[in-house]
């Protein structure tokens, strides 16, 4: 009988030993999905409160490197700026939402200024977030920033990419980590034209092949730096197939930028306005690379723009 009792009780411990390891396990088991849980939210508010610090739309990383021969690049983006004292994330709302833009573009043709905006537009309907890359800045950078999510601006000419920088929404845009901007100093140029000082020494190559130092995919491509054909020929390295090219002043100087049908197509939507200089292309879906090397050769140095 006491064999039996001993054999029952000794039942009855297990029993209660599995139910209690049973609920330990669950225990944890429940402790570890609420830490998951916990972990999960918190590294989405992070995700979503953080600042892009260089990284393009689609979250890759964008770098940049100093040039040879002393010339220098110099990145401002969220993570590089200093800014100056009164701007802040908390100001910069305020800024971003009630300033006017400090600069126009310099596009004296009506015509012109009515495309550039129609374009981003319709863009930014097509590509959601967009992604926008420019040789050279001032007005129409700041117009980029009300509809692209990622802006990338190169410009050559250290005054006037000091005076642009400095502005107050240009460097809350760099600080809420919407534009990037790089300023490419391959050698002494004029003031705000960026046109080279000394044609001898001037490293053409850093400012052409800048964006080669970069992770980045444009949908909108606007050409109006120096060396216009050259810009246009590098972005054909980095922007998305189909993706928009305006090029300022095609126009206007006629038969310089005609190798540039090689390698794009007129939009077919475009319709030209009077009194209008600006061009609209396509990138075309195949590259001859040997007429690209071709071209490369022949406009890389070229200031006939």
């Amino acid at each position: 009988m006491s064999g039996n009792r001993r054999a029952c009780v000794d039942s009855n411990k297990l029993k209660m030993e599995r139910i209690i390891s049973k609920s330990y396990i669950y225990s944890e088991a429940k402790y570890v999905l609420c830490l998951i849980g916990f972990l999960f939210i918190v590294v989405h508010i992070r995700s979503v409160s953080k600042i892009p610090q260089n990284e393009d739309v689609n979250g890759r990383p964008l770098f940049a490197v100093k040039g040879t021969h002393g010339a220098k690049v110099k990145l401002y983006s969220a993570e590089t700026l200093v800014p100056k004292p009164h701007i802040t994330r908390k100001s910069c709302l305020d800024i971003l939402r009630h300033s006017s833009e400090p600069y126009k573009p310099w596009m004296p043709m009506k015509g012109d200024k009515e495309t550039f905006t129609a374009y981003l537009q319709s863009t930014k309907k097509l590509h959601n977030p967009m992604s926008y890359l420019e040789w050279g800045c001032g007005g129409s950078t700041f117009v980029a920033l009300k509809y692209a999510d990622q802006v990338v601006s190169i410009e050559n000419s250290e005054t006037w990419c000091n005076r642009v920088v400095h502005t107050d929404i240009a460097q809350c845009s760099i600080l809420m980590g919407k534009l990037h901007f790089i300023c490419v100093n391959a050698g002494k140029t004029t003031d705000r034209t960026g046109l080279p000082l000394d044609t001898t020494t001037y490293n053409y190559s850093l400012y052409t092949n800048i964006m080669d130092h970069f992770k980045y995919s444009p949908d909108f491509v606007f050409i109006d730096g120096r060396l216009r054909m050259a810009t246009a020929l590098a972005s054909l390295k980095i922007s998305k197939v189909n993706s928009i090219t305006l090029v300022h002043d095609y126009y206007d100087r006629p038969g310089l930028f005609q190798d540039l049908e090689r390698f794009f197509t007129s939009d077919e939507n475009y319709e030209r306005r009077e009194k209008q200089t600006m061009a609209v292309f396509r990138r075309r879906k195949i590259i001859d690379q040997n007429e690209w090397n071709i071209a490369w050769q022949k406009y890389n140095q070229s200031l006939m723009d």
